[in-house]
């Protein structure tokens, strides 16, 4: 496993939960890579706009079972500051990716022309 923040070290464990969680991650960060697909389009609609929003919570799930289910489990629980196991990096990607999804939550509340008050 490489840390996605601190480059190329590579880390090494011999613990089949550390894999799951990598195996995890791995699909957190490809959902939120997904949604940043979709959301790149000039045009986006309605249905991308969804498939974005349900991406970004499925990613968020996924790092909050990393977080309060696997790394618990895992043989090794030391961590390096800063890399990917590191409890504040993992919750800093739960809250990206629930701020993303509260972003198109809104931009769709503008786009149906919802109360202002709503929306706000």
């Amino acid at each position: 496993w490489t840390d996605s923040l601190l480059g190329a070290i590579p880390c090494v464990r011999q613990d089949s939960v550390f894999e799951l969680i990598s195996i995890c991650y791995e699909y957190a960060i490809w959902l939120t890579k997904h949604c940043a697909q979709l959301a790149a389009k000039p045009d986006i609609d309605m249905e991308a706009a969804k498939e974005c929003h349900k991406c970004l919570r499925k990613a968020a799930g996924v790092l909050t079972a990393i977080q309060n289910e696997w790394c618990e489990r895992l043989l090794e629980r030391s961590f390096v500051a800063g890399a990917d196991l590191d409890p504040r990096v993992i919750t800093a990607y739960i809250l990206q990716c629930q701020a993303e999804a509260q972003e198109v939550t809104i931009a769709r509340a503008i786009e149906l022309k919802h109360n202002p008050t709503l929306v706000s």
